[in-house]
């Protein structure tokens, strides 16, 4: 049964739906549909095999930040959707994870940096997500 784990997408959670649902919901509605489509599409099918494509970043210590972006087009291209219905604009989404199996992913924290790209924001967006994983001691 462990040979067909790899073949396997992924089971996504999020360790608050609530918060999860509020982000997306202060998102542009197009933006909305771009991001769920890359969680769906790249995160949940890939998971770690996105470390090799620069959509996946290792943060240590189990943390893992998924990169939507950097544009609107390079994410509809990868999904495989028509991208020339869309304008191509910036777009920096950014997903904390952690893998807690082989194919479990559960989504710990996230923001836009499209609109606010400051060292602070960031720094604080990761430690957000590290004190989540932290509290919830691994989540396995």
């Amino acid at each position: 049964m462990d040979d067909y784990a790899a073949l396997l997408p992924n089971e996504i959670r999020l360790a608050s739906p609530t918060n999860f649902e509020a982000f997306i919901s202060r998102l542009e509605p197009l933006d909305q549909r771009i991001v769920i489509r890359a969680i769906r599409d790249l995160l949940q099918p890939f998971g770690l095999a996105l470390l090799d494509e620069g959509w996946l970043k290792d943060l240590g210590a189990d943390l893992y930040e998924f990169r939507v972006g950097p544009t609107r087009r390079k994410v509809l291209r990868r999904t495989i959707q028509n991208e020339a219905d869309f304008f191509d604009s910036e777009l920096l989404v950014r997903i904390f994870c952690t893998f807690v199996s082989e194919t479990e992913i559960v989504i710990l924290h996230f923001y836009d940096k499209t609109h606010d790209r400051t060292r602070s924001t960031q720094k604080s967006a990761i430690e957000a997500a590290r004190n989540i994983l932290d509290s919830t001691g691994g989540l396995s």
